[in-house]
């Protein structure tokens, strides 16, 4: 058993389907650099700790300190299925039958059923014969079954601001961005050309602008 020290995930949490947040822990720092927050093993168990309260899997803090270097080969390899399967809904494309094949492996990988229990009140808790972060990965994989075969998979998008590369669902009509930064930042890019050309002179001109790269939740265009 190995047992990791707590660390913060640093990267993006959207609020969106957790097969989009998987697929976004690949994400742009200052809107250049590629990082995958997913790196080792102790980030995969600070995103689980992020996530896990939108899991049926009950996760402990001991179980999130015992994840292992097979549990972060296979949820990367789900990531890389959302991703392909995104990209087919989005350029409307048939997935290719290997991704697909891939899905359904991680989502056989850990079958649940629900218990009883009944401490000051009668609940239900969900239980798998797996370990606690395999199921947790495998019911992400369910849930990538059913969001890629439902009818909001029309809605997924990636979000069109320059330097991201997030999805997100458009919930609704008017919203174009995975997140408010994105859109102040696009809504200040094109402030600063509207600017730029009709300013009477380039002193006037600024020399640059300065974005914030924090994103903190959905945006309209």
């Amino acid at each position: 058993m190995t047992v990791h020290s707590a660390i913060d995930y640093p990267g993006p949490l959207l609020g969106e389907p957790l097969p989009l947040e998987l697929a976004n822990t690949r994400y742009l720092v200052r809107g250049r650099h590629p990082h995958d927050g997913l790196e080792s093993i102790e980030r995969f168990g600070a995103w689980l700790a992020q996530v896990r309260s939108r899991l049926r899997i009950p996760l402990s803090d001991d179980d999130l300190r015992t994840v292992h270097g097979t549990e972060l080969t296979l949820v990367r390899d789900l990531r890389d299925c959302v991703h392909e399967l995104a990209t087919a809904s989005i350029e409307h494309q048939r997935p290719s039958g290997e991704v697909i094949n891939r899905l359904n492996r991680h989502a056989r990988a850990a079958p649940e059923w629900s218990e009883l229990r009944w401490d000051a009140r009668p609940t239900v808790e969900t239980r798998s014969g797996a370990a606690p972060a395999t199921a947790a990965i495998s019911e992400i994989a369910v849930a990538t079954v059913e969001l890629f075969s439902s009818p909001g998979a029309a809605n997924i998008r990636s979000c069109p601001a320059s330097g991201c590369i997030l999805y997100f669902v458009k919930d609704h009509a008017r919203r174009e961005w995975c997140s408010t930064a994105c859109g102040n930042r696009v809504r200040a890019a094109r402030h600063y050309e509207r600017q730029r050309h009709s300013a009477p002179s380039p002193r006037a001109v600024p020399d640059q602008i300065t974005t914030d790269d924090t994103r903190r939740g959905p945006d309209s265009g």
